[in-house]
């Protein structure tokens, strides 16, 4: 058993060399030497947390800033001809639910039919009209 390396305490380590108290005592003090300093070539501010000081280490978190690394390529659905993106198990959200219910992809795209009032271009739902109409008509 190692002990902490504070003289005078003769309590198991806890981390960094020190036992328990000692730590959580050097943690509020801020008598812990810094990691370093931010990883952004103009800034000196000292380490707060994967490789960056707070602001851009923050900035970087809410994605304000386009950082270091380059942006992830667009993924998109892979069913041949499809450009949407890609949501779940490399399909997009409309053939991911096709996969989901029917088991597979369908090879032809549904019909949508439209509102038989004149210029109406809502989706039919009943007898040929759309909500709205079908119930201003029933």
């Amino acid at each position: 058993m190692t002990i902490c390396k504070e003289e005078g305490c003769n309590s198991k380590q806890h981390a960094k060399g020190l036992c328990n108290t000692h730590y959580q005592k050097s943690r509020r003090n801020s008598l812990h030497t810094s990691r370093g300093i931010c990883s952004v070539d103009t800034c000196n501010l000292p380490h707060y947390a994967k490789g960056y000081c707070n602001k851009h280490y923050q900035s970087r978190r809410m994605a304000k800033i386009v950082g270091d690394k380059p942006p992830k390529p667009r993924k998109v659905c892979k069913v041949e001809g499809c450009q949407l993106d890609h949501r779940v198990k490399g399909y997009c959200r409309k053939h991911y639910y096709q996969v989901k219910k029917h088991g597979r992809v369908l090879d032809k795209v549904l019909k949508v039919d439209y509102c038989i009032i004149e210029g109406c271009h809502r989706v039919r739902e009943a007898k040929g009209y759309c909500p709205k109409h079908y119930q201003r008509v029933h």
